[in-house]
């Protein structure tokens, strides 16, 4: 608004040909009464609807009226305005005059006038518009007229506002002396030397500082006033301490927004060169950071802060000649930028989780461990580890007298055995392959500085690390600080006193909601919705996985694949790219022979002469001359049944512990079972809503390619199908025979199925010999048909666990699990649902475990892509969203298949394989030695496109951040260089994972065979060798001096030579 619109807007007597007539019509006392409050409303229903429209000068106009009404009969009884009132006439003088103050004064002075008890609330108002228009000088006036008025007695809130008015003083106290010292330093140097004017500078910053945190300690007043203070003081005062008051304030905020703002002005405090190497400044920031990464919320509130920054933080703060500047100055100061680097420039940003040097999970030792023995229940040692580190043991104190045995044996041991703890790879900073190695481990300060003083002649006994003998054997201080860990919760000892580290160590991990914390690898992609993997059994651990067009690939235990399909019948197979069309290729089962007789059956949906659909199950054989491909006119059919519709195909084909072949035939399709008078899966005469069972090893009498097992339930019943094993299902998708458990054999035998269900109930079964499993009478547990539900002699098999609509829309049948590489899973059932229960957006995972007691089963979420439980190499935190398909190795290992993009066309699908990141096998016990396959056709090397953990964290910035983080000496790099092939000998290679593979570029794919082909070559990322170990020693006797002895020059290096060649050993 204009200064004529203002002015005719704050004019008297204006009209208002909006407002309705009777406002202004003559009346009573009493009706002039009861009108003025309907006006008041309706007046100020008129002025919001201008603010939502925007219309500035018709609020301006509505509002004149509106005062003018209080200003006359009914202002005695009316106490004044209410606070929306002052709200709404500043939000429309701000926004309709930005530029002109006289009309918002004028207008302030009513509210004063107006509203005597809101007085010291319109004066903050009136204070903090000024300063948004730059009027500082004009602000401190209204504050300090504040400051000294009075009315009535006080009151609390009178008090709390009397408190604000004059910390907001204060506060521009300092503002304006803070305009003074930039004065004094630019044009009268002379001047600010004067020791006085410096004093008296301080004495207005510390009242400054009390000032604006009482401010931030009174709740409902962390507005805009003092986010625009903190943005004054930019200007003139950049980074002061005041902001890191600030920023200690807001942080304590259980609101979102304020604790956002805090590390904004915690960020824009390192932004100036001043404050680089502030470190209380740098202990904020890291503080904030580290509670965000821990919490894995928020994690987009850096990303966004560092957005900003990237191009030019890593030069400005995080060089080399900084980071080694920095460690000489103030070592405190370089472990925070180490800290706030790593997160941010992805180097070393781990969080401390159970993991051992060799980057896999921690283990229970096979045997029991002599000499680590705390450890012997759940740590990174086995016997053979235990014995070699008792071995450097013993050889260290041959350098040590008798009574150093009794001072220092005790801690030489705890070191030395930290490469047994769960938490090793975070006591040596080895949880990153690319991070640089600790020669020792993190010690907590107060046990450090014990064992400096006690035994520090033994400190280069455990190390070789020149740096750390030449500078810690007589500084204490300096020694332990290069052993101090960022996170004081996983140095040694207070390791294994902390119990939130130590509850349930080894157990699967769960998160707060109890969801089970389990992790992926990436096994294949590329693939046209992939419905199953298969193992031959044949001891060769090929993995053959289907596509639904009718494609069957082999993949090696090396994780590549052949170019040649194994079977390819998508000629014949019925399939289209409908997405969710369940036809196509559907099921597939290896004879128990496979390996002698090289039999394999098929289950898949085609269109016959007559253009009728149908399911076929056939049998096919290997070719003799090439056991990676099947021979497609062996191909002899076993069954083949007509489909009423083209959904509920079923598609599953197992062998039993039995030796008999299980077919897991769909009711027909459409919705409701609506086939005859009870539908078809309760009707036992046809085959449809049925589990069979048939010997594929014999022929009936009545020509029938299949032989009918003489124990199936209904072979006597003359209105049966003696096929029928089981009846009353509507359409399973995906079922599994259970091995067992490995010792006890457990379980071994049993059949879960996965049941889609209608529209209220998924469920999930144990087949048994002629159960009734109640579909369509029931759904889940309830009633589905109410008529045939009723009926006495249902007599149907309830499942082992149902959930609704609220959970899942199309269960999908998994896997128990029964493998060697992730112990704590056994007798786990992993399933999972097509798509999530609320939105057609994701699948879900789960599990069900059975109470031995109770035999129920309870069920648990299973959560993926945690960052501190999945960080490991190779591990993924993300997965395609629909989960078409449950898998199981030769070695029993579990993998489940999905696919973004639910077309059978679509090369979306990927395979992936659970991993337990909380406890592993003991190294050696899973091996095993694939039968060597001769291969025909051409090796395609798997290239992973999905994004490890790892490499999320370790992500870099578009510029060139320094090769190296500011980690301080005492961390000491081990990379080799690029052309050095050999580690330095100060080293021991003690990795045993396989380099990882990554591929940065999206694979471009075709619906033929070719899309499997990758355009890229296979990238491997070298793997930083890893060791703790202290030197080797020559063995000599002890002397008479406590502590370790010199050794002679020679004899030194004797021992460095002897060192050499032992730590070319691997663990």
């Amino acid at each position: 608004m204009d200064a004529l619109q203002v002015g005719s807007a704050l004019q008297p007597a204006l009209h208002l040909p909006f407002l309705p007539r009777h406002l202004y019509r003559a009346a009573s006392s009493n009706e002039r009464r009861l009108n003025f409050w309907r006006s008041k409303e309706l007046c100020l229903n008129y002025i919001q609807d201008a603010l939502l429209r925007k219309q500035w000068k018709r609020a301006a106009e509505f509002l004149t009226s509106y005062i003018e009404s209080l200003e006359k009969d009914f202002s005695t009884e009316y106490m004044g305005p209410s606070e929306i009132i002052w709200r709404v006439g500043t939000e429309i003088l701000c926004n309709h005059s930005p530029s002109n103050v006289r009309e918002f004064n004028s207008f302030i002075e009513q509210m004063k006038t107006l509203g005597v008890k809101r007085y010291l609330k319109v004066c903050l108002e009136h204070a903090f518009h000024l300063l948004c228009n730059g009027r500082i000088d004009e602000a401190y006036q209204n504050l300090s007229l504040a400051e000294s008025w009075r009315f009535g007695e006080r009151t609390v809130t009178q008090d709390k506002e009397m408190k604000l008015i004059q910390a907001y003083r204060g506060l521009l106290d300092y503002y304006s002396w803070s305009n003074k010292k930039n004065i004094l330093l630019e044009y009268e140097k002379d001047g600010f030397e004067d020791m006085s004017v410096e004093q008296e500078m301080h004495g207005f910053f510390r009242k400054a500082a009390v000032n604006l945190k009482e401010i931030i300690k009174i709740p409902g007043v962390w507005d805009l006033f003092v986010k625009s203070y903190v943005d004054i003081l930019h200007d003139i005062v950049p980074s002061h301490e005041l902001m890191i008051d600030f920023n200690t304030m807001l942080q304590k905020s259980k609101k979102r927004k304020r604790r956002r703002l805090g590390l904004e002005v915690i960020f824009a405090v390192l932004d100036y060169a001043g404050w680089k190497k502030n470190v209380k400044a740098w202990s904020c920031l890291a503080r904030q950071v580290k509670q965000i990464v821990i919490s894995e919320k928020h994690l987009d509130w850096i990303k966004q802060e560092w957005n900003s920054r990237k191009d030019w933080w890593p030069a400005f703060h995080f060089s080399r000649y900084l980071a080694k500047s920095n460690w000489q100055e103030n070592e405190r100061l370089s472990y925070e930028k180490a800290l706030v680097a790593g997160v941010l420039l992805g180097k070393g940003s781990l969080l401390g989780h159970p993991q051992c040097l060799d980057y896999g999970p921690p283990f229970q030792p096979p045997f029991h461990l002599e000499f680590c023995s705390a450890y012997e229940n759940f740590g990174c040692c086995d016997q053979e580890r235990d014995n070699s580190i008792a071995a450097k043991y013993h050889e260290i104190l041959d350098y040590i007298d008798p009574r150093g045995h009794k001072l220092c044996g005790t801690y030489i041991k705890d070191i030395l055995c930290q490469e047994c703890s769960p938490y090793a790879a975070h006591l040596y900073d080895a949880e990153n392959p690319r991070t640089p190695l600790r020669n020792l481990p993190g010690l907590c300060f107060d046990y450090c500085s014990e064992f400096h003083f006690n035994c520090h002649s033994a400190i280069s006994l455990l190390t070789s690390d020149k740096h750390i003998q030449e500078c810690c054997e007589t500084n204490k201080t300096h020694f332990c600080n290069l052993l101090r860990l960022h996170d004081e919760d996983y140095c040694f000892p207070n390791v294994l006193r902390n119990t939130a580290l130590n509850r349930n160590l080894g157990s699967v991990a769960e998160d707060r909601r109890g969801c089970l914390q389990l992790c992926l690898t990436e096994v294949a992609n590329g693939l046209r919705n992939p419905v199953l993997m298969l193992h031959a059994n044949d001891h060769t651990h090929r993995m053959f996985v289907a596509e639904q067009v009718g494609v069957i690939w082999v993949y090696l235990p090396d994780g590549s694949r052949l170019e040649e399909p194994f079977l390819d019948i998508k000629s014949i197979v019925l399939a289209t790219p409908w997405i969710g069309d369940e036809r196509g290729f559907l099921g597939m089962a290896f004879h128990p022979n496979y390996k002698n007789n090289g039999k394999f059956y098929i289950y898949y949906s085609y269109m016959d002469k007559k253009q009728v659909e149908k399911i076929r199950i056939s049998e096919l054989k290997v070719l003799t001359s090439d056991a990676n491909k099947a021979d497609p006119h062996s191909e002899r059919n076993l069954l083949e049944l007509e489909e009423p519709a083209a959904n509920h195909n079923g598609g599953q084909l197992l062998f039993g512990v039995d030796g008999y072949l299980y077919l897991f035939i769909g009711d027909g399709g459409k919705a409701g079972d609506p086939f005859g008078q009870f539908g078809n899966a309760q009707n036992k005469s046809v085959l449809l809503g049925k589990v069979l069972r048939i010997d594929v090893d014999g022929r009936s009498p009545d020509g029938k390619p299949y032989r009918i097992p003489p124990d199936n339930p209904f072979v006597s019943d003359l209105k049966a199908r003696p096929e029928v094993y089981a009846y009353g299902v509507r359409n399973m998708w995906r079922c599994a025979v259970d091995r067992g458990d490995p010792v006890t054999k457990k379980g071994r035998g049993r059949i879960f199925c996965g049941d889609v269900g209608q529209n209220r109930f998924e469920e999930v079964d144990i087949i048994v010999k002629g159960g009734n499993y109640g579909w369509r009478a029931k759904e889940g547990f309830e009633c589905y048909d109410t008529k045939l539900c009723r009926n006495s002699s249902l007599d149907d098999i309830l499942p082992i666990f149902a959930y609704g609509r609220n959970v899942g829309k199309s269960v999908t049948g998994g896997y128990v699990y029964r493998g060697c590489e992730s112990p704590n899973l056994n007798g786990l059932y992993i399933f999972g649902d097509f798509m999530n229960g609320f939105i057609f957006l994701s699948s879900r995972l789960m599990a069900l475990r059975e109470d031995e007691k109770t035999n129920r089963w309870k069920k648990q979420d299973i959560c993926i892509g945690s960052t501190k439980a999945c960080a490991f190499p190779g591990m993924i935190r993300s997965y395609s969203k629909f989960i078409i398909s449950f898998a199981e190795d030769e070695a029993g290992e579990l993998y489940f298949m999905s696919t973004s993009y639910p077309s059978a066309y679509a090369p979306h699908g990927s395979l992936y394989k659970f991993v337990d990141p909380a406890r592993r096998a003991p190294p050696g016990k899973c091996k095993y030695k694939p039968v060597t396959v001769k291969i025909k056709s051409k090796r395609i090397a798997f290239v992973p496109r999905a994004k490890t953990v790892l490499e999320f964290l370790n992500e870099p910035s578009p510029t060139n951040p320094p090769k190296r983080s500011s980690i301080p000496p005492g961390a000491t790099p081990t990379a080799p260089s690029k052309k050095s092939k050999k580690v330095a000998s100060s080293k021991i290679k003690a990795s045993t994972v396989k380099p990882a593979q990554s591929n940065k570029k999206t694979l471009k794919t075709k619906a033929g065979a070719e899309h499997h082909k990758p355009k890229q070559k296979q990238q491997k990322v070298a793997r930083v060798p890893r060791t703790t170990l202290a030197p080797s020693l020559p063995k000599r006797k002890s002397s008479q001096l406590t502590g370790a002895k010199k050794l002679p020059p020679k004899k030194a290096a004797q021992a460095k030579g002897k060192l050499g060649r032992r730590r070319k050993e691997r663990r």
